[in-house]
């Protein structure tokens, strides 16, 4: 448990998602706006269902922020009938079709321009964060836990879909592709007569191609963009 919390931390901390808060610099006002975070536990099983690993997520306690301060967050996903209209179309082309996803896509999302978000960690996650960078130590507080500020969009917080959908939709704009004027998680592109359409679910994208190699090719350059 404590290993998988220390690889979610480190992630974090690698994609520079907080800076550390002094106590004595948080006001009555900053202090009321603090939101909770919780660590959750998943445990992954392999194809014959064998225990593989046990994940551990970083999660902000959205239900405490405001809600009137946040209404546009929503993240649209690749409706089913656009989803079952391709899948017939790339069988009848023999289309190439691959799927793949972001691993911490939310994270990958700057929290500039947006209203600061506080989240506390619990004295686990701080202790671990203290040991991954011992500069975070004088960020704790007597109870031993650390208040941060967002940098980067954490789960949970009411506008972190949206963020990550903006950001993913801007790298694949700049790639090529243009967005589906019904549908805005289908994005097409057209190299010499040969389409290539890619639907997006949160993290998750599935690539259906007429273009050789594109698979491998966006696999690339969203690798070198997000990691």
């Amino acid at each position: 448990s404590l290993h998988a919390q220390y690889k979610e931390i480190l992630g974090l901390w690698q994609n520079g998602t907080f800076e550390g808060v002094f106590p004595k610099d948080i006001s009555n006002t900053r202090r009321k706006n603090i939101i909770r975070s919780f660590m959750l536990l998943k445990e992954k099983f392999d194809a014959e269902g064998s225990f593989e690993k046990l994940n551990a997520r970083l999660v902000a306690n959205g239900a405490q922020m405001d809600p009137t301060t946040h209404t546009n967050n929503s993240s649209p996903t690749v409706s089913l009938t656009f989803l079952l209209i391709m899948s017939v179309i790339a069988a009848s082309e023999g289309r190439e079709v691959a799927t793949m996803d972001v691993a911490s896509a939310f994270v990958k999302a700057s929290m500039d321009g947006e209203e600061e978000v506080l989240v506390q960690l619990d004295s686990i996650s701080a202790a671990l964060l203290v040991r991954i960078d011992a500069s975070f130590d004088k960020y704790l507080n007597s109870k031993q836990e650390m208040t941060v500020k967002l940098k980067k969009a954490l789960y949970g917080c009411l506008q972190s879909a949206r963020l990550w959908f903006e950001l993913l939709v801007k790298e694949l704009l700049n790639y090529g592709y243009t967005q589906n004027p019904v549908d805005p998680c289908v994005l097409n592109r057209e190299v010499n007569g040969k389409q290539s359409t890619l639907l997006i679910h949160v993290d998750g994208i599935k690539v259906l191609s007429q273009i050789l190699g594109e698979s491998k090719h966006l696999f690339s350059y969203l690798q070198e963009k997000f990691g």
